[in-house]
């Protein structure tokens, strides 16, 4: 039993020394992280390397150790970034109601490129936009990234900065507004207001005109004649709508002087007669409208300054006038811009009968023309004289015959008591 005790302990002695060494010779071993190993860990792995101690008797048995672990590192992901409602649209001294994006992952900081409009913030981390505009700002294209350690994520998105919404004005000046056919028309108002979306007149313009949707100015070339209508031309803008009331005839004006003129010397005053008849025309006189510019309907001889034909009915075409104050194809209009007196031929003159007379009451008138259009040397010395002894042809404007332009009369060109048909150019 002695030798048995000693052999025992003989064998525990061997074995620690095995312990021992293998201590010595993995103290500096380390684990996966780099890390000195505890010294219970060196225990244990020194038991796992040490020989099995076979027991002193009979009997077998078996023994297994599993050790088994997993290290998982955890990776953040890139921010995303998405927002629906753009285009924005601002107004100067007016809260914005936020812009909220929607966002994935966890962003460290957000940015806007380029810098938003003055008086409007991005929220660092949450990429909120707020704030109250100060200033406007044209629509400019805004990106939004929101980024974090790993990487980062961007939206795109419109704003625009504009003042207080400003109810809309709008004017003509000049109505009523007599066109020519096949003459071009620019007639521009002077309208204020922001954010004018439309204009459009009620009822629609005369055939060949049209109004621009977001000035008001009326242009184009009229193809056909109308009497004078009134129009009502509605502006709209982001404060509300204004109007304006006009009046567009497509035509042009014919009126006789209520005052009489001085005698047969029209061009007191000017260079010639002829001028000196304009001037009367454009000058002051009840029957006058406000708007137009008139010449006299007045010839001053065969080789004077104006005359309508060098033939009879201007038959070699409408060339024959010399400062003529007709157009071709023209509709004439009363002052009232309703009655039609006649519409012109190609040749610039009226083919009578005249639909109505000049004008009802009757009144005589310089002339100096032939029932043929034709000049007359009966012209108070081209309207230069007012001689008792120089006599003038005479006109009679409220006749629809050929007696508008003669009435086969001469008048002394002393008399005070004439009158001038006057034309609108």
């Amino acid at each position: 039993m002695k030798n048995i005790t000693s052999l025992t302990q003989s064998k525990t002695k061997l074995i620690c020394l095995i312990i021992l060494s293998i201590l010595i010779i993995d103290c500096k071993k380390k684990d996966e992280s780099g890390k000195n190993l505890p010294i219970f860990a060196l225990l244990t792995l020194a038991t796992q390397r040490s020989p099995a101690a076979t027991p002193v008797g009979t009997g077998t048995g078996t023994g297994t150790r599993t050790s088994t672990g997993t290290a998982t590192g955890i990776t953040e992901s890139a921010p995303t970034i998405s927002l629906t409602g753009s285009p924005f649209s601002f107004t100067v001294g007016v809260a914005i109601t936020n812009i909220t994006p929607t966002i994935t992952g966890t962003p460290t900081s957000c940015t806007s490129s380029p810098t938003l409009p003055a008086g409007l913030a991005i929220n660092a981390i949450n990429c909120v936009i707020s704030g109250t505009p100060t200033a406007t700002s044209a629509s400019t294209s805004y990106t939004m990234t929101a980024t974090n350690a790993t990487g980062s994520g961007t939206a795109n998105l419109n704003i625009s900065v504009s003042n207080l919404p400003v109810a809309p004005t709008i004017s003509y000046t000049g109505s009523p507004f007599v066109y020519t056919p096949n003459i071009a028309v620019n007639l521009v108002p002077v309208i204020t207001g922001t954010g004018i979306s439309n204009c459009a007149s009620a009822p629609v313009l005369p055939a060949g005109l049209s109004i621009n949707a977001t000035t008001c100015a009326i242009t184009g070339t009229a193809t056909a004649t109308q009497a004078v209508t009134a129009r009502t031309i509605t502006i709209t803008g982001n404060a509300g709508t204004a109007t304006a009331n006009i009046n567009i005839a497509i035509g042009k004006r014919i009126f006789v002087t209520a005052s009489n003129t001085a005698n047969g010397n029209l061009g007191a005053g000017y260079s010639t007669g002829i001028e000196g008849a304009d001037g009367i025309c454009n000058g002051v006189d009840v029957n006058k409208p406000s708007t137009g510019t008139y010449k006299a309907m007045i010839v001053d001889g065969t080789s004077g300054n104006r005359r309508a034909c060098s033939t009879a009915n201007c038959g070699s075409g409408p060339n024959e006038g010399l400062d003529w104050v007709l157009s071709a194809s023209t509709p004439y209009y009363r002052t009232d811009l309703t009655t039609l007196i006649a519409v012109t031929n190609a040749n610039k003159i009226f083919s009578f009968n005249l639909s109505n007379p000049i004008q009802i009451a009757a009144a005589i008138s310089w002339s100096s023309l032939q029932t043929d259009w034709l000049s007359s040397n009966t012209n108070c010395n081209q309207w230069t004289s007012n001689s008792g002894a120089v006599q003038g042809n005479l006109g009679d404007s409220s006749s629809t015959t050929s007696q508008v332009l003669s009435t086969g009369a001469a008048g002394s060109c002393n008399s005070t008591i004439r009158k001038l048909i006057c034309v609108e150019q």
